[in-house]
């Protein structure tokens, strides 16, 4: 109703850490937001918003209970939150600048515990899939005011036919793949709360 046919962009998103803060919009740990804001591009781009801006870089000040100054991916100091190096490190992974072209089609299955799973996939113009796997679960309890930990759902991939190679990335901690497998038709990977990502070669 309000942007017709014209693509959404959201200007302002994202968490606050202010644990003391105790009025609307609660705070998470920094902890948490590292796994919302990875998330958080994802489902935003798979809802057709054509860009996403978080608020905000760095945080204005030093304070417990006032969210304005808490919202940033920096610390006042400079120092990087946790949500700034996941951030970061899916960026590093997956930018791919250049013109639009062509997506083409990639066949595949998944089996095992799929309770809260979602996926994306996503290729880059050398043909090459990334596809996101994340469970759609709390990392925080806004009323205990406690990070949780859920437990990893084990989820099968399955191809038609053998790639030619995957490689799983953890962008929560590291920008470089945390294993390669070659030449597989199935393999089995462990999805946490935060994205991981699994790169197909064909």
């Amino acid at each position: 109703a309000i942007s017709g046919t014209r693509p959404w962009v959201v200007t302002e998103t994202g968490y606050h850490n202010a644990l003391a803060w105790t009025g609307g919009h609660p705070p998470v740990t920094e902890r948490a937001a590292a796994r919302y804001i990875p998330r958080l591009f994802l489902e935003y781009f798979d809802a057709g918003i054509r860009r996403t801006y978080i608020h905000e870089l760095i945080d204005e000040g030093v304070s417990t209970n006032n969210r304005e100054l808490n919202f940033g991916l920096l610390r006042n100091n400079g120092s990087p939150k946790p949500a700034y190096t996941a951030l970061q490190n899916m960026i590093t992974m997956l930018k791919d600048p250049g013109p639009a072209y062509t997506m083409s089609q990639l066949g595949y299955t998944l089996g095992g515990d799929l309770t809260n799973v979602k996926r994306m996939l996503l290729q880059k113009r050398n043909g090459v899939f990334y596809l996101a796997l994340w469970q759609a679960v709390s990392s925080y309890d806004l009323v205990a005011k406690k990070d949780l930990a859920p437990a990893a759902r084990s989820v099968t991939v399955t191809f038609p036919a053998a790639v030619t190679q995957v490689r799983l990335f953890s962008p929560l901690t590291s920008a470089a793949a945390t294993q390669t497998i070659a030449r597989p038709t199935t393999l089995t990977v462990s999805v946490p709360v935060s994205p991981v990502f699994i790169e197909i070669t064909r």
